[in-house]
């Protein structure tokens, strides 16, 4: 689907907050690629100097993933949990981190609740989505606290005026989803409208309590485009809202939860001589409330406001400079009543890049000050020889940071626990070396890296016995990385292997949800107008609970097909789970068996 010159200019623009490039075909190479979210800049995916990954919206539609983490689970070094299907509380794991050491953007836009510190997913309509960047490793120099093991960045549809799309699905569990996008606008102000609705039956997501169905109802909207108002100044304008409810099983407290979800982003983008300033207002909400099961509700609300401005300048030919500044008010609304409810963050940051010959060198430097727990500065070191146009070595060095969660420090004395307002933030040391090899068939990518963690949170006790947090873990994490793809024998294939060894150093165990070893493997054929595609996911055992309960590995494999009518209508299906294997994946919840699903999307 062509874009039109605005839309791809405002797909391109947003790179003080995040911003999308064209969607690119699965065969295009990857120096062809343009990301944002490892530098808040543009750069060709080759060049940068950090393992990224790229999903576009035609990866997506070829993959047919049943969620935002279904699709993640396919990057190499993520690890993910599910307490059930695909609405429930989903966790990532990246590189051995936890799950709250994980950055969510949403068109630049920090997502997410202050009181669990974590983004839940599983809220996140697939159909909202135009492409998804993952940049593995810290990024805190450029993003601020939570970015230790990385930063996910989430785009939402982007269409040239005049396009459209729509489409239907029908599946297992009683599964219907349906939406429709549409662009709008001229060639002065393109803007994209998108809509989805998602529901299903469910299945029984928890052994050992009543069989039942927990099924979920999901609903979103998207806008996101801008205006071209002068030569030398553009307004784009992204929007994004979901509502929902999802059932689960609890013998504690409810069995139901309502979200209501928003992110806007306003960006105010100035064209310079040698360069470009970018002013930025941005708000978010997170809103969970749980009830049912004879329960007392419960609220949990997250509020944002964000400004941030940026300037990118081209200090030479090979030189560029980035200075930026960051504000961030967050509150938090509670049927619960916390100890402190509201804290602000103030930040300024800067970002070097040279060329010199074959040598890339990039230096980012920030500093926060987060009122009422400390201020942090972090740094990141990163050098790259570029051998020859197909092969990249870099090697990185930084340092992040992830401030305490409201829970963690503000939560009243509830069920035996309270918070701890003398906690300091988690700090984190990271090096790594890359590897990156691309050619018109081939594409190979290893990292090796390690982490060092201080000041981990995890539990203690006050004087008089109630639980608390504390800041008394230290952890290390080794591991490695493999992307490798490849056009051979008339087909498209993609393999990724991960070894994570995530030891925490007073015990010397192996953390939870952290398993040594994955594996996935994908294969597409096309032929003409049939598109056939097969992935086999392979998680290794490891522990997972409080009680560290041992988890079996297992071997998923998935079939997919797509036939393209005419020009405008496509058919697809897939079958998940082929061998309907039992298995979980976060103890004590159920997985889906075999299941499938058969959908039409129509353009015009």
């Amino acid at each position: 689907m062509k874009k039109t010159a605005l839309s791809l200019a405002v797909a391109s623009s947003l790179f003080s907050l995040g911003a999308a490039a064209e969607a690119t075909g699965v065969n295009t190479q990857v120096d062809d690629v343009i990301v944002v979210t490892a530098s808040r800049t543009t750069q060709e995916k080759f060049d940068v100097l950090a393992s990224v990954d790229v999903f576009d919206r035609a990866d997506i539609e070829r993959i047919q993933p049943e969620s935002v983490a279904d699709l993640l689970s396919r990057v190499a070094g993520i690890s993910t949990t599910v307490s059930g299907g695909r609405a429930n509380q989903t966790s990532l794991f990246v590189r051995g981190g936890n799950s709250d050491h994980l950055l969510i953007l949403v068109n630049g836009v920090r997502v997410g609740s202050a009181t669990l510190g974590t983004k839940d997913l599983s809220a996140i309509a697939l159909n909202l989505i135009d492409r998804v960047e993952i940049v593995k490793g810290p990024r805190a120099a450029l993003w601020g606290a939570d970015a230790i093991g990385g930063v996910i960045q989430i785009f939402t549809r982007q269409l040239g005026h005049g396009e459209a799309q729509i489409g239907a699905t029908l599946g297992h569990d009683n599964f219907q989803q349906a939406y429709a996008t549409v662009g709008l606008g001229n060639e002065s102000h393109n803007y994209t409208l998108t809509v989805s609705s998602e529901r299903a039956n469910g299945f029984d997501v928890q052994p050992g309590s009543e069989t039942d169905a927990d099924g979920y109802n999901h609903r979103g909207i998207s806008l996101a485009g801008g205006s071209k108002l002068s030569e030398t100044y553009q307004l784009n304008i992204s929007g994004q809202f979901e509502t929902g409810n999802t059932q689960f099983d609890s013998s504690f407290g409810g069995n139901e939860s309502d979200h209501n979800n928003h992110s806007l982003l306003f960006n105010n983008q100035f064209s310079l001589e040698n360069g470009q300033l970018d002013i930025n207002y941005a708000n978010s909400r997170d809103n969970g409330e749980t009830f049912g099961n004879n329960a007392t509700p419960t609220l949990f609300e997250t509020k944002r406001e964000q400004i941030n401005a940026l300037t990118q300048l081209a200090v030479s030919q090979d030189t560029e400079l980035l200075l930026g500044v960051d504000f961030l008010s967050e509150r938090v609304n509670s049927t619960t009543e916390f100890q402190e409810s509201t804290r602000e963050t103030y930040a300024a940051f800067a970002t070097g890049r040279h060329q010199l010959g074959k040598v890339k060198l990039e230096a980012s430097v920030r500093h926060d000050e987060i009122v009422d727990i400390d201020s942090e500065t972090t740094f990141n070191l990163s050098a790259g020889y570029q051998l020859s146009q197909q092969w990249l070595v870099a090697l990185n060095h930084g340092t992040a940071f992830k401030a305490p969660s409201f829970n963690e420090l503000y939560f009243p004395l509830q069920f035996g626990f309270i918070g701890n307002p003398n906690l300091v933030s988690e700090h984190a040391r990271n090096t790594e070396l890359l590897t990156r090899y691309n050619s018109q068939n081939y594409s190979v990518e290893v990292t090796l890296y390690n982490t060092d963690f201080t000041n981990l949170i995890g539990s203690g006790s006050t004087a008089d016995g109630t639980s608390t947090t504390v800041n008394i873990n230290e952890v290390e994490i080794q591991g490695i990385e493999l992307t490798a793809e490849a056009q051979l024998f008339g087909a498209d294939h993609r393999l990724t292997l991960s070894h994570v060894d995530a030891q925490d150093q007073s015990n010397q165990q192996q953390l939870t949800n952290r398993p040594y070893f994955t594996a996935n493997y994908a294969i597409n054929f096309s032929f003409d107008r049939l598109n056939l595609g097969a992935d086999i996911q392979h998680k290794g055992g490891n522990a997972s609970g409080f009680f560290r309960t041992d988890l079996s590995a297992y071997t998923l494999f998935n079939l997919t097909a797509s036939y393209q009518v005419n020009d405008d209508l496509r058919v697809n299906a897939k079958v998940s789970n082929l061998g309907d294997k039992n298995y979980q994946s976060n103890a004590n919840f159920n997985s889906d068996g075999r299941g499938f699903r058969l959908g039409v999307d129509y353009r015009f």
